[in-house]
């Protein structure tokens, strides 16, 4: 059994290590002992990679012990698998490393914060992405010092040296220097599209005939509709499957857009200044979150989202003054149900019951027919199917496309942003410091060159693909060429991180992942999208039951997991500090 320390404790010791000198790791325990590695010989050798960057057998301290790698690998087992033997076999078979791989996205997420929490984890190296933000920084360890000190499985130079800042950096405002998450890959989504199909729905008259990939929402309707017409009955490969819809590829539509809907309310929504200074949001950054003057206030923010009767008030494209409430139950969140709701005449028979991963089957193998996807939205890596040999599709691939708002509520240049951007999302549990040490020289490995070399090569030979490259100096690694070549398409742009709105967590995904508002958020959009009969439901019937669940789930946020009052979002309390009410 791990014994964890408090996080109290871990945060005073990282302080006190960290003013002490810049290479601050865990120590002490029984899994190091100060000999170097002596008698082995690295199992690899890659003609790319520059010898000044493989480990430093001489340099790295001998380990022992159990690491748990419970994370979603959707796929990338054999590359993390050969990793793992490849470390153990550096520390002489005194260490082992287990891989847990039963997780889905939806299924991890349900159980990933209460698992971490326990002090009595077997979890160590987790996927932090899918923890709350709470949970995070109380239970994970804080790799920052680390980051900026030595690893020996990179020739022994600073860590930062083989590092892109997209491994580490989340904060690009520089306020917060934190590092709980190591991104281990740049990370992008797109949609991928079929060229027989496309210039079949040209020939029916898709956009005149010409066949050209989709750039606004509308034209994404109407190549769905002109694909049925040349006998594509099920065009679009959207899964509405629990695991997609709870935290894959249907949640990162209703991410994305999301963030699109309500990024413009961000000028309503600043805390009031003392120096007369108004945010205005740049609609056409990639981060306006990080501008020196944005400041959220999260009263107000919960007030528009929670109180129809707020006193804060917008002003639309047409120069009038209406209320910025902007929850479930108003107009802005009905349009935004009213653009997915333009969808279901294309989705799968069932697609309620089919996977991410089996859409990704059915488009690749084509394997229903003409009722097969020909639209798919997936990982921009899992192009590199497409173009494989035993492939039945010919694939393109097209950018998010643009939507347009009848009523005015996304304004002119608003660039959609992405849910990918970073990706791999690593995060160490906090255990005592022996285990946190061991951990974290694993990741070291991991996230090195020669690791990353050796990632990447097992997994070209297998029928898995990368969802994208490595956040480690791609200079540096042994990528096989054609990844190289197919990551640099400019057909999907990064464009942003759409998970910056805070929008998305508190309201579109349910009062930052509140579970029962989660599980509902998943049923609401199970019926609204593929309901029949007496399990359909209506936009009107969503509204207000989305607004009913986030006002039930708001106690259980405020003093569960922020310690705030229930009442900072009433009137009186919006010019006050986050959490904070007069009564």
């Amino acid at each position: 059994m791990k014994k964890r320390i408090s996080a109290l404790c871990l945060a005073l010791a990282a302080t006190f290590a960290f003013g002490a000198c810049g290479d601050s790791e865990p120590s002490g325990g029984s899994s190091t002992s100060d000999k170097p590695i002596d008698g082995v010989k690295l199992s690899y050798q890659f003609d790319e990679l520059d010898q000044a960057y493989m480990p430093r057998l001489d340099k790295v301290k001998q380990m022992e012990g159990s690491i748990d790698v419970a994370i979603v690998f959707d796929g990338t087992e054999a590359g993390w698998r050969a990793v793992a033997d490849e470390y153990e076999k550096i520390h002489g078979g005194a260490v082992g490393v287990v891989l847990d791989t039963k997780y889905n996205a939806a299924s991890y997420k349900e159980i990933a914060d209460t698992e971490v929490a326990d002090d009595e984890t077997e979890w160590d190296i987790v996927q932090g992405n899918l923890l709350s933000a709470k949970v995070l920084t109380a239970e994970c360890y804080n790799m920052y010092s680390s980051v900026y000190g030595l690893n020996a499985y990179a020739g022994n130079k600073y860590w930062t040296e083989v590092l892109t800042k997209n491994a580490y950096v989340t904060d690009t405002s520089g306020m917060n220097t934190d590092v709980f998450i190591m991104n281990s890959l740049n990370l992008n989504t797109g949609w991928f599209v079929n060229k027989e199909a496309l210039a079949k729905a040209a020939a029916e008259g898709y956009n005149g005939g010409v066949a050209k990939n989709p750039e606004t929402w509308a034209e994404l309707i109407s190549l769905c509709d002109y694909m049925q017409k040349a006998g594509y009955s099920e065009p679009l490969g959207l899964s509405l499957h629990p695991s997609s819809v709870g935290g894959s590829q249907f949640m990162w539509l209703l991410r994305i857009y999301g963030d699109y809907y309500y990024r413009n309310m961000y000028d309503y929504v600043q805390k009031t200044r003392t120096d007369g200074v108004t945010y205005k949001v740049d609609l056409t950054a990639e981060t306006p979150e990080a501008h020196k003057d944005f400041d959220l206030s999260h009263n107000k923010l919960l007030s528009t989202i929670l109180d129809p009767e707020t006193p804060l008030t917008i002003k639309t494209s047409a120069g009038q003054t209406e209320s910025a409430y902007v929850g479930a139950n108003s107009a802005r969140f009905k349009e935004f149900l009213s653009q997915f709701e333009a969808l279901k005449p294309y989705l799968a028979v069932g697609a309620d019951t089919v996977t991410h991963d089996e859409m990704r089957s059915e488009f690749y193998q084509q394997s229903q027919g003409d009722d097969s996807p020909q639209i798919f939205l997936d990982f921009v890596g899992s192009g590199l199917l497409f173009g494989r040999a035993d492939s039945k599709v010919d694939a393109d691939l097209f950018d998010y496309p643009t939507m347009h708002s009848k009523g005015g509520f996304i304004k002119e240049g608003t660039i959609v942003r992405d849910v990918g951007g970073n990706g791999g999302y690593l995060s160490i549990v906090s255990h005592d410091a022996s285990q946190n040490r061991l951990n974290l020289d694993f990741i070291k490995f991991f996230m090195s060159p020669y690791g990353q070399s050796i990632y990447y090569n097992a997994l070209e030979g297998t029928s898995a693909t990368p969802q994208g490259l490595t956040t480690v100096n791609n200079d540096l690694v042994a990528v096989p060429e054609k990844w190289k070549a197919f990551f640099s398409s400019e057909k999907v742009q990064f464009s942003g991180l759409s998970d910056n709105n805070e929008y998305i967590e508190w309201l579109i995904c349910g009062l930052c992942a509140d579970a029962t508002a989660m599980q509902q958020n998943q049923t609401y959009w199970k019926r609204f999208m593929m309901g029949e009969g007496d399990l359909a439901m209506t936009a009107t019937q969503f509204a207000t039951n989305w607004h009913s669940t986030l006002l039930s789930a708001w106690p259980r946020e405020a003093k569960n997991l922020r310690n705030w009052s229930v009442n900072c979002w009433k009137p009186e309390n919006l010019d006050l500090d986050d959490g904070i009410a007069k009564s």
